[in-house]
């Protein structure tokens, strides 16, 4: 469902009418599309973030949920690359009258392609050895981990916002603000996609190894303090090679902070394994909500291993007696059902 929507989406806005057409309805439209985009998005982030940490070895979760990052990259380095070769291509005219549609249409292919692989990919061991599901997992969240879950949502604010104004927001902000050709601030853009993308796994290792605290608090400082001389920076100077500085600093620490953010969300706390599926998305299918509680058993045994050792199954003679299990005092669960 969540690719067909993005499909969907994708497709609104490359056969939209015109504001001449149809007056007001076309950035309703627009709109509209843009929300299906959104959710379909934020409802593959979860998945994704889930599906790779089931695989993941213990001390490589940072490493295989940075790849979700590098994929991020490789579409801001695909979408940009499409826009320099419109904008190259096209004269003003015919870019502003059809040529702008081109790259949405072309983008409908993800509906196909994605409902392949979406189709042909096996679920996970420990998905596949639970039948747990999740009744209200956005109402247990909430109620059960407030504070894990307002400091996810402090981590992802910040991973949204470089993602959209500093990268997907500076091909316009080079046309209007900096005065530039529109080729410029795509080629830009690829030089930001294609670091993201080489980084961002390099940071997962690197946070494997350091820690994901240092380099999340290390990043988001640069991020502060560079933003502001950043910007005057391209304003007094502009042109293609500011702008190619720009995106390279900020595609790098963009990369060091949201390569390690995804494990980082999943280790704030055992309830914030949580945090990302029924938060970080506006739909769920009943698989997801499974999955939900799969990573909430298995990180939540991890945190009670490390605190208190392992849960044991006993009976009241201290023997082990087939049927009978002892409850895992931090889950409430049968400790041969913790994975």
């Amino acid at each position: 469902m969540t690719i067909l929507l993005m499909a969907l989406g994708t497709t609104l806005i490359g056969i939209a009418p015109t504001y001449d057409q149809v007056g007001i309805f076309a950035p309703l439209i627009i709109v509209v599309a843009r929300l299906l985009q959104g959710f379909s998005a934020g409802g593959e982030m979860g998945g994704a973030t889930a599906f790779l940490t089931e695989y993941a070895p213990e001390r490589e979760r940072a490493y295989y949920s940075s790849w979700i990052q590098a994929s991020i990259g490789v579409a801001v380095l695909l979408g940009a690359a499409v826009g320099t070769f419109v904008t190259r291509s096209l004269s003003p005219e015919a870019l502003s009258s059809w040529g702008w549609r081109l790259p949405f249409l072309l983008g409908i292919v993800i509906g196909p392609v994605g409902y392949y692989i979406r189709h042909h990919l096996d679920e996970t061991p420990t998905f596949r050895e639970t039948d747990e599901r999740a009744d209200s997992p956005l109402k247990e969240v909430f109620q059960a981990y407030p504070r894990e879950t307002f400091a996810s949502f402090s981590m992802v604010i910040l991973w949204t916002v470089c993602t959209y104004v500093l990268l997907f927001y500076m091909p316009t902000y080079a046309v209007k603000v900096l005065n530039v050709p529109q080729s410029d601030g795509f080629v830009a853009g690829m030089v930001g996609g294609c670091t993201i993308m080489l980084f961002a796994p390099l940071v997962g290792r690197l946070a494997d190894r350091i820690g994901r605290r240092v380099l999340l608090s290390g990043s988001a400082l640069l991020i502060l303090v560079l933003a502001w001389p950043m910007f005057a920076y391209i304003n007094h100077v502009p042109g293609l090679s500011s702008l190619l500085v720009f995106q390279l600093v900020f595609g790098i620490l963009i990369a060091a902070y949201t390569g390690p953010i995804l494990a980082r969300v999943l280790r704030v706390d055992p309830g914030a394994r949580a945090v990302d599926r029924p938060v970080g998305c506006l739909q769920l299918r009943g698989d997801d909500l499974r999955r939900l509680r799969v990573v909430h058993h298995h990180l939540a045994d991890c945190h009670h291993r490390q605190q208190h050792g392992a849960c044991h199954l006993r009976n009241d003679r201290g023997r082990h007696q087939p049927g009978r299990h002892t409850l895992c005092p931090r889950t409430r669960l049968p400790a041969t059902t913790l994975i």
